[in-house]
């Protein structure tokens, strides 16, 4: 495990007015950078008054000419949060 990185900002002042950063590590900065972004889905699948007909409309667009109803909820968008 890494550990972290502290840089202090100004090495000039009194040890006890000192103050500390945290910087990220080499590892932390390379999965900052490959982490995969997810694109964003068309909002017609986000409402439930649409996402249904737009799930069809997609799926049909993808060449199934008859969807069933289990093949529209698996094109629908589940929004979680992030904390």
């Amino acid at each position: 495990m890494a550990t972290p990185v502290i840089r202090i900002i100004n090495p000039a002042a009194p040890g006890n007015r000192q103050q500390a950063v945290v910087t990220a590590t080499k590892a932390a900065r390379d999965y900052r950078e490959k982490r995969a972004v997810f694109p964003k889905p068309p909002l017609e699948l986000l409402y439930e008054t649409s996402s249904l007909a737009h799930a069809e409309k997609l799926l049909r667009a993808e060449g199934i000419p008859a969807p069933s109803r289990q093949l529209c909820l698996g094109k629908l968008v589940v929004p979680f949060g992030q904390y």
